[in-house]
């Protein structure tokens, strides 16, 4: 007898230790579907989306441009021939693109995708800009390491 005590009660500290102890169940909940875990098939989620546009939730979450930038690439569309400012926005653009991917507490599906884009525009604005080139390069290698495509 006193075997089959020790016997139950490690069954039971055992179950309680992996949680994974049995509950009660009540009548109302006996027609619900097992939770996952309990012999029901996983419940696959849909995939995350933005409200109205359809797009992936991770492009509704990027950070919204500083307003530094904002104000030199209204100056820069005003003056366009001007490579002070040219060179200004570019830069700016540079440090914000570092900052995010570098120093951002975002989620690394939000910061990445930010920082690539800020690359882009720098490269876009000189295309011979080392670091942009760089950086942008390890973020897409990061992609294609996780085998997901490179955003656009």
């Amino acid at each position: 007898m006193k075997l089959m005590g020790s016997l139950v009660l490690s069954g039971v500290c055992l179950l309680t230790a992996c949680g994974e102890a049995p509950q009660p169940v009540s009548k109302s909940e006996s027609s619900q579907p097992a939770p996952a875990g309990y012999g029901a098939p996983p419940q696959q989620a849909a995939p995350a989306t933005a409200p109205a546009t359809g797009q992936p939730e991770a492009a509704a979450e990027l950070p919204p441009v500083p307003e530094s930038i904002q104000k030199l690439e209204k100056e820069y569309s005003a003056k366009s021939g001007d490579a002070k400012v040219k060179a200004e926005l570019a830069k700016a653009k540079l440090d914000y693109g570092n900052e995010l991917m570098f120093k951002s507490a975002l989620p690394p599906k939000i910061k990445y995708r930010a920082a690539l884009k800020m690359y882009r525009e720098v490269l876009a604005l000189d295309p011979a800009n080392e670091e942009a080139l760089k950086n942008k390069a390890q973020i897409e290698d990061i992609y294609k390491s996780m085998g997901r495509p490179v955003p656009s």
